[in-house]
């Protein structure tokens, strides 16, 4: 690992948390932050929704405790009995059997959707059609889905882990909670739900955001540069320049 990270040219870090993350356990590694990045899509939900008084909630990830699935089913299954009109459409795999039987345990079978994998068109059609999206993992990276939600102008709620907070602005795009908090978990679900205009509002700052910093074109452009100047240092080296 250490000759891995000291002996390359440069290490990518998504964020300036990875950066110092890896600079702490690798001092001599020559570290640059370039963000990952999605293509926005040409139609942002933040357009279009708060259209009736349903509200439709969104995860995507893999399906295990560590990335807080079943927290979100209990906090869910709260606000269902104190009267909300709330829906849970779920994506991914992993643990689908227990899933299932926490929505049967609950009587959520009306309530929350079971999706399985879905990609490409599938997956659009799923943010287009959501009001808030929820990872409120206890461990992350940098989670692609946060940043595809955002895309679609969808108010985040997730967890100060990983390069979630470099992604997120509490308050400003979403809320950030800690990881197992249900408690303030419970509380922000409930202010999105009730609060349709700061859903608007969070939502179209996350999309502003995805178009200023997280662009995928954009990141072509700065990778392209990266390796033009590494290919002329190193080019350099070689003539004894």
């Amino acid at each position: 690992m250490k000759f891995f990270f000291e002996d390359a040219d440069v290490v990518i870090c998504m964020s300036e948390n990875l950066k110092i993350a890896i600079g702490q356990v690798f001092p001599k590694s020559k570290r640059i932050v370039i963000k990952n990045g999605i293509l926005p899509p040409t139609i942002s939900k933040a357009d279009n929704k708060g259209i009736d008084n349903k509200v439709h909630i969104i995860f995507l990830g893999l399906i295990t405790e560590q990335k807080g699935i079943y927290d979100l089913i209990h906090v869910f299954d709260i606000l269902v009995k104190e009267g909300y009109d709330i829906y849970l459409s779920v994506g991914g795999v992993g643990e689908v059997e227990e899933l299932k039987h926490r929505i049967r345990l609950y009587h959520l079978e009306d309530r929350v959707k079971y999706l399985g994998w879905i990609n490409g068109h599938k997956k659009g059609k799923m943010f287009k059609s959501g009001d808030i999206f929820v990872l409120p993992s206890y461990s992350e990276v940098m989670p692609m889905a946060i940043l595809e939600a955002m895309g679609y102008g969808l108010p985040i709620i997730s967890t100060k882990v990983g390069a979630i907070p470099d992604l997120v602005e509490n308050k400003i795009d979403g809320f950030l909670i800690m990881p197992g908090d249900l408690k303030g978990f419970y509380n922000k679900l409930k202010e999105l739900i009730n609060e349709k205009h700061l859903r608007l509002e969070m939502g179209k700052n996350g999309r502003k955001k995805i178009e200023k910093s997280f662009d995928i074109r954009k990141n072509y452009i700065e990778i392209d540069i990266l390796y033009q100047f590494i290919q002329r240092y190193d080019r350099k080296l070689c003539l004894g320049r």
